[in-house]
Order: C-alpha cells, then sequence, then structure tokens
C-alpha cells in the first residue's frame, strides 16, 4: 500500500517561506533589471560607459558622438608610417593618406546600445554599461591608390634592375622588347603592410629588402586582343543621358600564330624585334566641337603678383599642359599626368618650393597655384574631387582650405567630370592672373555653389635665435620672418535658385607655422 505524504503546518510554513523569498528575488530581478534598463537603455543619448576606440562618447547626441568620434580620428593625422630599407628610410604621416572611417555607423550602434532587441538582450546589454565594458570599435577603408602611389614614388627612389616585357605600334610595326629579371621590392606586400598600419591607428614601421623579381611573361592573347581592332571614327554619342566625345583610332591586323612565333623564335633576344601590321585608317578623324563648351560651368582667378620671371614661366608653362584638356562624363583629371615630367627639357626653372626645412628652391615652384586655382574652379563647379592634399604651410594665392599642393611621383590632385556632357579645362595667365574656367554644360543652372573656410585653430611660430660674432653687439637681422599655422575646415554651401539647400564638410587642413629665424650680433 502506497504510503500517503502528509503535510505538517511546520512543512506548509516552510513551503510559504520558500516561495515568499523565490517570489522577492524575482521581483528584486525584476527591479534591478529595470533600473538598469531605465538607467542605461533609455533617454535620447548615448547611454554613459560607452566609448569608441576609448573615445567616451557617453551622454552624446548621434550626431554629436560622430563629431567626437572624428575629431579622435582626426588626431591620428600626425602619426607616421615608416618605410625602413638602410640608408634610403622614408617617413610619412597618417594625413597623407585617405582613410575613411564608418563613425556614422558606429555611432547609430552605440546609440542603439541597450534600447534595441528584446529585454534579455537588453538586460545583458545594460549590465556590460554599468560595468564600463562596452567599447565599440570603428572600422577604416584605405584609399588604396593614395598608398600605391607613394610605393610606387619610394620604388622610383630607391630604383629597380627589372625590366618588364615592352611593346609599342611605330608606323606599321609592332616593336617588342624582352624585360629581364633583376633586383626590386615587392610593391604590393608593402602597400598591405602600409594599410595594416593605417588601419591600426598607431605608427608603425616597415622594414623593406630587395626581392628577386621576374618581369610578367608575355600574354599573346591579351595582346592580340588589345591591339588587332577595328578603326573607330570620331563622333559624339549620347549613351544614358549623357554625352560623349569618341576620339577617332586606327585599327591594327595580324595573324595571333605569328605573334606566338616571332616572341617564341625570339626569347632569347636581347635587341628589339618587329612584327608587320596591316594598318587600318578611320574615315573621321576629328570631332566638330562647335555645339559644346559654350557655358561657363565655374571659373576661377588667383593673382600672380610677387612672382618672379622664374615662378611665372613655370606658372605658364604648367598652365600650357593643362589647358584645352578634354573630361568626358566620369573621366578623371590627373594634374601630374597632364603635366608630365617637371624636369628643365620641359621647360621648368628654379623657384621656390615648399619643403619640410620651409621655402627653398626648386625645379618647378610655382606650378601649385595652377593646381590650386583649377582645384578651386573644380568647387565652385560643384565637380567631385577625387585627390587632394593642403600645403605643408599656407600659401597666399588662394584662400586658406583651397590650396591643392602636387609634388611629381607621390602627390597629386585630380577631379573628375561628374556633369553629363564632355568637360574642357581652360587655363591661361591673363594679365597678372592664372585664369582657369570649366566649360561644358551645367547639370542644373538653379544650383550655385560658396565655399566657406573656417579657421578653428591657430599657431604662433617660435622665434630661433641665431649668433653672428661678425655682427656689431645689439645688431639683429632677420633672416625668416616666419608665417603662422592655421587648421581650417572647408564646407561646400549649395543654394537653389539663392535659397541654401545643404552645408556639406569637405575637408580640414592643417598649415604648420615656419620658425621666425633672427641673427643677433
Amino acid at each position: 500500500m502506497e504510503e500517503q505524504k502528509i503535510v505538517t503546518p511546520k512543512n506548509k510554513k516552510v513551503l510559504v517561506i520558500v516561495a515568499a523569498v523565490l517570489v522577492a528575488v524575482v521581483a528584486l530581478i525584476c527591479a534591478y533589471s529595470a533600473f538598469l534598463v531605465s538607467a542605461y537603455g533609455g533617454g535620447n543619448t548615448v547611454a554613459k560607459g560607452i566609448t569608441v576606440d576609448g573615445t567616451d562618447i557617453g551622454g552624446m547626441t548621434v550626431s554629436e558622438a560622430v563629431g567626437a568620434i572624428n575629431d579622435a580620428k582626426a588626431a591620428l593625422a600626425e602619426n607616421t608610417v615608416e618605410l625602413i630599407m638602410d640608408s634610403k628610410n622614408t617617413t610619412a604621416l597618417f594625413s597623407e593618406f585617405t582613410v575613411a572611417y564608418n563613425a556614422e555607423e558606429v555611432a547609430q550602434e552605440a546609440f542603439d546600445y541597450g534600447k534595441k532587441g528584446n529585454i534579455f538582450s537588453r538586460i545583458i546589454q545594460c549590465r556590460k554599461i554599468k560595468k564600463g565594458k562596452v567599447n565599440l570599435e570603428t572600422e577604416a577603408e584605405v584609399n588604396p591608390e593614395d598608398v600605391s602611389d607613394y610605393v610606387s614614388a619610394f620604388s622610383q627612389s630607391v630604383g629597380s634592375t627589372v625590366v618588364e616585357n615592352y611593346y609599342a605600334i611605330n608606323g606599321d610595326k609592332l616593336e617588342l622588347r624582352n624585360g629581364k629579371p633583376g633586383d626590386g621590392i615587392d610593391e604590393k606586400l608593402i602597400e598591405e603592410e602600409i594599410i595594416q598600419v593605417l588601419k591600426s591607428g598607431q605608427s608603425g614601421k616597415i622594414g623593406i629588402n630587395f626581392v628577386r623579381i621576374d618581369p610578367a611573361p608575355w600574354d599573346v592573347s591579351a595582346r592580340y586582343e588589345e591591339i588587332c581592332t577595328e578603326p573607330s571614327n570620331a563622333s559624339y554619342e549620347e549613351r544614358d543621358g549623357k554625352g560623349y566625345i569618341v576620339e577617332a583610332k586606327k585599327g591594327y591586323k595580324f595573324k595571333k600564330k605569328d605573334l606566338e612565333k616571332l616572341i617564341s623564335e625570339n626569347k632569347d633576344n636581347e635587341k628589339t624585334y618587329t612584327l608587320e601590321l596591316e594598318v587600318l585608317e578611320p574615315e573621321v578623324t576629328k570631332v566638330d566641337e562647335s555645339g559644346l563648351f559654350k557655358e561657363v560651368i565655374s571659373e576661377y582667378t588667383s593673382s600672380l603678383a610677387g612672382s618672379d620671371s622664374n615662378r611665372r614661366n613655370n606658372v605658364a608653362v604648367a598652365c600650357a599642359s593643362v589647358n584645352g584638356t578634354v573630361l568626358n562624363p566620369g573621366e578623371v583629371f590627373s594634374f601630374n599626368k597632364q603635366v608630365g615630367a617637371v624636369t628643365a627639357a620641359a621647360g621648368y626653372k628654379d623657384a621656390t618650393i615648399f619643403t619640410a626645412k620651409g621655402q627653398e628652391p626648386g625645379m618647378g615652384g610655382g606650378i601649385c597655384q595652377v593646381s590650386s586655382t583649377i582645384y578651386s574652379a573644380a568647387l565652385y563647379g560643384n565637380l567631385e574631387i577625387v585627390k587632394r592634399r593642403n600645403h605643408m604651410y599656407i600659401v597666399g594665392y588662394v584662400p586658406y582650405g583651397q590650396d591643392a599642393t602636387v609634388y611629381e611621383g607621390e602627390l597629386d590632385f585630380r577631379f573628375a567630370n561628374n556633369t553629363n556632357e564632355p568637360l574642357k579645362v581652360y587655363c591661361e595667365i591673363v594679365g597678372g592672373n592664372v585664369v582657369v574656367k570649366m566649360l561644358g554644360k551645367k547639370p542644373d543652372p538653379s544650383l550655385t555653389v560658396e565655399i566657406e573656410n573656417v579657421t578653428v585653430a591657430r599657431t604662433q611660430p617660435n622665434t630661433i635665435v641665431e649668433e653672428d660674432a661678425t655682427l656689431d653687439e645689439g645688431t639683429v637681422k632677420v633672416s625668416s620672418k616666419g608665417t603662422i599655422g592655421l587648421t581650417v575646415d572647408t564646407y561646400k554651401k549649395i543654394f537653389k535658385n539663392g535659397k541654401l539647400v545643404s552645408r556639406d564638410y569637405l575637408h580640414r587642413s592643417v598649415y604648420k607655422p615656419i620658425n621666425r629665424v633672427e641673427i643677433h650680433g
């Protein structure tokens, strides 16, 4: 017979106590959870205790958090990446590369932390906030083109004995020359390492050694597809609502097997060898431009006042190289590519340039005034700026924040034609001014652009005193007056029919001061 459990008054009392305790515990947990969610999972700001990459953004709105994150990233501009190769070391500031961060996305994630999701996940998140263990991380996106340009310039400075396979069309002949293996640097590997340093946010050093590199092998199929084409006439075409100037091109014919045989027979040939081509001429060689480039999309003028004859010469040579450049929609203007080698053979002379030491003579001094004037004209034309870097020190021919420095092989200025029609760059010296006009067709005539440059910081130059025993006591000579350092934020304001519709932040320009130098007797 099964025994029956007898519940005594004493047992009842124990059960009641246990139940009461459980209810109290549950109530406490619920109350604590409600407190956590109320204290850290509500409000119109980021919960206090949340950081992004170590930057405290607690108590901020999303827009304020975005500003704080961007300010913290701007502070990384002075960090460096150093390439070390025996005595050929070079150091670049982070500011020389374009690094974008997902500040808006992370700021929104921080704001939502503890506020979204089911109640259990919110409680867990709020507990982490309370313990101060919530640090969100941004993701950096590095412009690989900037890194590639920098590594390419470094590669040129250290030299390379690698000779790549080469071909060119000369009249009715395809000229080929075999490459040679040699010592060089692994540019792709170095680019990847630089990108990792930039993404880390910490200064870094990269050791580099020469490695044995073979030239890329001949790709007969690729060369055949590239060269063996039909001729094409010059024309103006409309595609997807946009107009394009199509340049005339000659066509060429040859047999693929003949090229394969020629390369195979000359694999050890160290001299140039040729293949006969059949040349096909186009019927129309030039487009009638009479209906194009009638509107001035934008223009900008900078003064050459104070320039010596050498500087004026350099500006004139650069203007001539740029003047008349035509860009189809989507095409990118490269100042360095358009100007070419800045050498005496190209007509350039020594004039003042900016270096890490300040101002000193250098080949082509003054051409940055041309790139800066083009940049300003591109800004007012609402054209897409692809690449721009400010000078190390302030310049006086354009407003602070509107300069664009260039240096052959290292720093380039680029903009894209984001209009729907071909664009022509007019660039000439008129009187004592550099005049740049963007000619084409305005996408929206009702829009106008204003550029606003806001000085956010000033740095006074130091005074360096040098003694000269040949001078009388008490005599003071100033060898360098020095210049102030500035930090300038640039904004683009767009008006439609005279009414402001947007004010967009473009960039921050940081100019270093140049010390004042006094010579005392």
